[in-house]
C-alpha cells in the first residue's frame, strides 16, 4: 500500500487558522510534514496530524516563539532553521526527538531549557548564545554544533562523553582552551575563527582525530600535546616558532614541515623530532613483529583447543562475547534498540573464521545509530542488512575499499566512512535522505560520475588522492565542502557548480579558482568579440549609420534573448527542485516585465541592482540613467542596506524605478543622499562600463 502524500499548499499559511485548515486536509497516516517557507508566524493552538512521527520541517518562516506549542508525539526530527525564535524556555519537546535543528535564529541563552534525553544531534549555529554554563545537555548526544555564536569561554561546561562525531565551536569569541573538559570520545573538534592565543596545558581527548584551529591568534606551539595520529590545521595563525611541542608524532612533524617549512627548519626541535621519529619507528616495528608472532601463536592455540575440546570456546573462556554467528545474533537480539549499537575489533575473529558472507544471515535490531570501527578484516558492506530505522552509520578504520552494491538504509542522515581504503565512488547508490557524508582519509582518486544526494549539505573529502574535479557534480545545497590534502591539479569540467560550491572550493584553493574564473571570462570575451566582428564584417557594404543601427539592434536582441533565457532558467530550476531557502526567489518589476532574482537576505540592495544590470541589462534595454528599488508601502530602498534590513522576503515583488539618461528619476526627480559604500560601488560600476564602451569604439 502506497504511503499517504502531503497535499499541495495553494496559498500563504500566515495565520494559525489557515495553517489549521490546511492540516485538517492532510490524509491520515502522513509521517512527514514539510511546511518550509510559508510565512508561518505562530504555532500556538495548532493541532498537528497524529501520524506525523518522522519529520516536521518548519524552516524559513517567521516563527518567534515555541512556548505553548504541542508537537506531535513520537516525532523524531524537528527542523526550525531560519526563523526568529529568541528563547526556548518553557518549550516542551517530544521525548522521542533525536534531531533538532535551530540554526539561524535569535536565541541568546539555553539556561533552563529541557532537551529530550534521547537527543542525538543538536544544531544551534548562527544564534546569539554567549555562554553554556549551567546548560543541561542530553547525555546521549553524538553531535553538537554551535558555529557562529558569541561564546567567550567554556570552562565549567559539562559536555556529554557520548559526543563522538564532532563538536563545532567555530566563529565564536573563545580566547583560551585551558580548563575545558572536552568530550572524552569526540573525533572532530572545530575551533577555527576564534581568538585563541595559546595551546599550552590544553588537555585534548585521546580519541581526537581532527583539530581545526585555523585563523586564531596562536603565535607559539609551546606545550602542545596532541593524541597520536591526530591531524591539526593551523592555517591563518601568526606562528613564530615551534619550540616546546610535547612528543610530536610523524603526522604532526610532516604537517609542520610541509606547511611551515622555514619555521620548522629554524626550530630547535627539528633534530630531536627526527631522532624521536626514528626511535619510534624502530620501536613500532619491533612491537608489530612481536604482536604478529603473538597473534599467530594465539590463533594456533585457539584452533588446537577447538579441535580437541570444542566446548572450550565459550563466552566464559574467550575475551570476545560472540565467536559464532549464533552467539552474535543472540547478542544483537538482546540489545535494546533505544540505545546506540557499537561493534568493534571483536568482530575480526568471527570474520576470519566465517568470512564476509557471515552478515547475510545476521539481522540487526531497529537501532538509530550503528558503529563499526577498528574491524581490520571487514572488507565489504555488501552483505549487511541494515535496519530501516538507522539514521546514523559510522564505519571507520576498516579494510573496506569499495561501496558498490551496498544497500544503505532509506532513512540515513549521517554517513561517516573516514579512515578506510575506499578508492572510487562511481556507481555507489547513496540514500536520498543523506545530509552529511564524511569520506576523509581514504584513497579516492576521482569524482567523475559520482551521484551525490541532492539534499547533501556537508561533504568531507580531505586527504584523498583526487587529482582533478573533471565530471564532479557537487550538490547545490552544500554548506560545507572540505578538499584539503588532495593533489588537485585541474578544476576544469565540473558539472554546473553552484555559486556557493565555487565559494567553498575557493576557500581551499583561492588562486586556482581565481585563475579558472579569469580564464573562463577571457574565453567568453574572445568568443563574443569574434561573433561581433563577424557580424560587423557582413555589414561592410552598408552605410555607417545603417551599420551602427544594425549592430545596436543585434546587441539589443542578444541581450533580450540572454535575459529571457536567464529568467526561464531560474524559474525552471525552481520547478524541478524542491523549494529551499537557498533556491527561493523574489521579483523586480519594470513596466509589464517581471524579473526573478535569487533570494539572499545578506545581499545589499546595490548588489541586486548590479545583478539586474548584469543578467537582464536593465540600464541598456530600458535606457535607464539610474535605478532604484521601490517596496510598496515603504518607498525607495537604500542601496547600502541589506534585503534583510529592508524587510524583503521570498516571493515578494519590488518595483524598479528607472531614470532617464538626461538625469532625474521618472517618479522621484529630487536627489537622494547615498552612503559612501554604495556610492563607491556605483562609481566602480560606471568606470567598468566606460572602459567597455571605449573598447568597442577602438574596435
Amino acid at each position: 500500500m502506497a504511503e499517504p502524500q502531503q497535499p499541495p499548499i495553494t496559498g500563504p499559511l500566515d495565520t494559525p487558522q489557515k495553517l489549521q485548515a490546511y492540516l485538517n486536509s492532510c490524509p491520515p497516516g502522513l509521517t512527514a510534514l514539510d511546511l518550509r517557507q510559508h510565512h508561518l508566524a505562530s504555532l500556538q493552538g495548532v493541532q498537528f496530524p497524529p501520524g506525523v512521527t518522522t519529520e516536521l520541517l518548519l524552516s524559513n518562516n517567521q516563527i518567534t516563539t515555541l512556548e505553548g506549542v504541542t508537537f506531535p508525539p513520537g516525532l523524531e526530527a524537528l527542523e526550525l532553521d531560519n526563523n526568529q525564535i529568541s528563547s526556548l524556555q518553557g518549550v516542551q519537546f517530544p521525548s522521542s526527538l533525536t534531531y533538532l535543528f535551530l540554526n539561524d535564529n535569535q536565541i541568546a541563552s539555553l539556561q533552563g531549557v529541557q532537551f529530550p534525553s534521547g537527543l542525538n544531534s543538536l544544531e544551534l549555529s548562527s544564534n546569539k548564545i554567549t555562554s553554556l554554563n549551567g546548560v543541561q545537555l542530553p547525555l546521549r548526544m553524538h553531535e553538537l554544533n554551535l558555529y557562529n555564536n558569541e561564546i567567550t569561554y567554556l570552562q565549567g561546561v559539562k559536555f556529554p562523553d557520548t559526543i563522538e562525531e564532532s563538536l563545532g565551536l567555530s566563529n565564536n569569541k573563545i580566547t583560551t582552551l585551558n580548563g575545558i573538559q572536552f568530550p572524552s570520545a569526540v573525533g572532530s573538534l572545530f575551533l577555527n575563527n576564534n581568538q585563541i592565543t595559546s595551546l599550552e596545558g590544553v588537555q585534548f581527548p585521546p580519541s581526537l582525530l581532527e583539530l581545526d584551529l585555523r585563523y586564531n591568534k596562536i603565535v607559539s606551539l609551546n606545550g602542545l600535546q596532541l593524541p597520536h595520529e591526530s591531524t591539526i590545521d593551523l592555517e591563518g595563525n601568526p606562528l613564530m616558532y615551534f619550540h616546546g611541542i610535547i612528543n610530536p608524532d610523524e603526522y604532526l612533524i610532516d604537517y609542520l614541515k610541509t606547511n611551515f617549512a622555514s619555521l620548522y627548519e629554524k626550530s630547535a626541535e627539528a633534530k630531536a623530532a627526527a631522532e624521536a621519529k626514528a626511535a619510534a619507528e624502530a620501536k613500532a616495528a619491533a612491537e608489530a613483529k612481536a604482536a604478529a608472532e603473538a597473534k599467530v601463536a594465539a590463533e594456533a592455540r585457539v584452533v588446537a583447543a577447538h579441535k580437541s575440546q570444542p566446548q572450550a570456546l565459550s563466552l566464559q573462556s574467550q575475551p570476545w562475547s560472540y565467536n559464532t554467528p549464533q552467539k552474535l545474533q543472540e547478542y544483537l537480539n538482546s540489545h535494546d534498540p533505544s540505545n546506540s549499537l557499537y561493534l568493534s575489533s571483536e568482530i575480526d575473529f568471527i570474520l576470519a573464521r566465517f568470512g564476509q558472507s557471515l552478515f547475510e544471515t545476521i539481522n540487526f535490531p531497529q537501532v538509530k545509530y550503528l558503529g563499526l570501527n577498528y574491524i581490520k578484516n571487514l572488507e565489504s558492506l555488501q552483505c549487511f542488512k541494515f535496519p530501516d530505522s538507522l539514521t546514523e552509520l559510522v564505519v571507520r578504520y576498516t579494510g573496506i575499499n569499495s561501496l558498490v552494491g551496498v544497500k544503505f538504509p532509506p532513512n540515513l542522515i549521517r554517513l561517516r566512512l573516514d579512515y578506510n581504503q575506499i578508492n572510487f565512488l562511481a556507481g555507489v547508490e547513496f540514500p536520498s535522505s543523506l545530509k552529511k557524508l564524511d569520506l576523509t582519509n581514504n584513497k579516492i582518486n576521482s569524482l567523475n560520475g559520482v551521484a551525490f544526494p541532492s539534499d547533501l549539505n556537508e561533504l568531507q573529502l580531505s586527504n584523498n588522492n583526487i587529482t582533478s574535479l573533471f565530471g564532479a557534480h557537487f550538490p547545490p545545497k552544500l554548506v560545507r565542502l572540505t578538499l584539503r590534502g588532495n593533489p588537485i591539479a585541474s578544476f576544469k569540467g565540473m558539472i554546473d557548480p553552484s555559486p556557493n560550491v565555487i565559494v567553498l572550493i575557493e576557500d581551499t584553493f583561492p588562486m586556482q579558482v581565481k585563475h579558472l574564473r579569469e580564464k573562463s571570462a577571457s574565453k567568453a570575451a574572445r568568443q563574443s568579440q569574434k561573433t561581433t566582428i563577424k557580424k560587423m564584417s557582413d555589414l561592410s557594404q552598408q552605410s555607417m549609420q545603417t551599420q551602427l543601427r544594425a549592430v545596436t539592434s543585434f546587441l539589443r536582441e542578444g541581450m533580450q534573448a540572454r535575459a529571457q533565457q536567464h529568467a526561464e532558467q531560474l524559474l525552471r530550476d525552481r520547478q524541478e527542485k524542491p523549494t529551499t531557502y537557498e533556491e527561493s526567489l523574489f521579483y523586480a518589476k519594470l513596466g509589464e516585465k517581471t524579473y526573478p532574482v535569487p533570494m539572499n537576505e545578506e545581499l545589499l540592495v546595490q548588489d541586486v541592482l548590479d545583478y539586474l544590470n548584469e543578467h537582464y541589462y536593465i540600464s541598456v534595454l530600458h535606457n535607464c540613467g539610474g535605478m532604484h528599488l521601490r517596496k510598496p508601502g515603504v518607498g525607495n530602498l537604500d542601496s547600502g542596506r541589506t534585503l534583510k534590513d529592508c524587510g524583503v522576503v521570498s516571493e515578494e515583488e519590488l518595483e524598479i524605478v528607472c531614470g532617464t539618461q538626461k538625469g532625474g528619476f521618472a517618479r522621484h526627480r529630487h536627489s537622494r543622499k547615498r552612503n559612501k559604500r554604495s556610492q563607491k560601488r556605483r562609481n566602480k560600476s560606471k568606470s567598468k562600463s566606460k572602459s567597455k564602451k571605449n573598447g568597442h569604439r577602438r574596435k
